[in-house]
């Protein structure tokens, strides 16, 4: 739907908006998974917005609904993004818990889900203060989807960016950040440009 359209473009804001406008006039037909889609969808939404406190609410939820009905292809997505939820407000025992709870229901060829749980497992490791770990992580997470699915592999490189600038690889955040920029060529896609220029701009700074 819109809500996910709004989040390819990076339109955070409004994708948030939509999917919890869907969450709330689903909620009265009984039909939780579709709710924990919705979830899914608000709660990716929230994470770009880095608003944690929602981002995590939303999303365990979504992982406690996709769970009850053994949703092996989606708890890995909405666990490892609970986790990075986690690692954003300090909980890192949370974190871990998620991610092990991703862990546990990751299918062989889910790639994305792959994806999405080791770039879970880097974010937490950095938090940890292992960035050889962090780094190992984020190599993996690129290496699962190169070159099948260019729009988590952008969103991967952003993530894999972010830790090269805190640990001050500024050479190498940039070439992952000009990568991930090339991608969102469409017009529409403005809102994702913004958000890479303005870690381009960290880069010039060294900040």
């Amino acid at each position: 739907g819109r809500a996910r359209l709004h989040f390819a473009y990076g339109d955070y804001i409004e994708s948030a908006r939509r999917a919890s406008l869907n969450v709330s006039g689903l909620r009265g037909l009984g039909a939780p998974r579709v709710i924990a889609t919705a979830l899914w969808l608000e709660g990716q939404a929230l994470l770009g917005l880095r608003d944690w406190p929602r981002a995590r609410a939303v999303l365990e939820e979504a992982v406690a609904i996709f769970a009850s009905f053994e949703q092996r292809g989606q708890v890995p997505e909405v666990a490892a993004r609970a986790a990075l939820s986690c690692v954003g407000l300090g909980d890192l025992p949370a974190a871990r818990a998620h991610i092990a709870t991703a862990d546990a229901a990751l299918l062989q060829r889910d790639h994305d889900s792959q994806h999405i749980t080791l770039v879970a497992k880097a974010t937490l490791a950095a938090a940890e203060g292992d960035p050889d770990t962090a780094e190992r992580r984020f190599r993996e997470a690129l290496a699962v989807l190169a070159p099948a699915r260019e729009d988590n592999l952008a969103e991967g490189r952003v993530h894999y960016a972010r830790f090269l600038i805190d640990t001050g690889r500024i050479a190498d955040a940039r070439q992952q950040l000009l990568e991930a920029r090339a991608f969102y060529r469409d017009p529409l896609a403005a809102p994702r440009r913004d958000e890479i220029d303005a870690l381009l701009k960290r880069c010039e700074v060294g900040v």
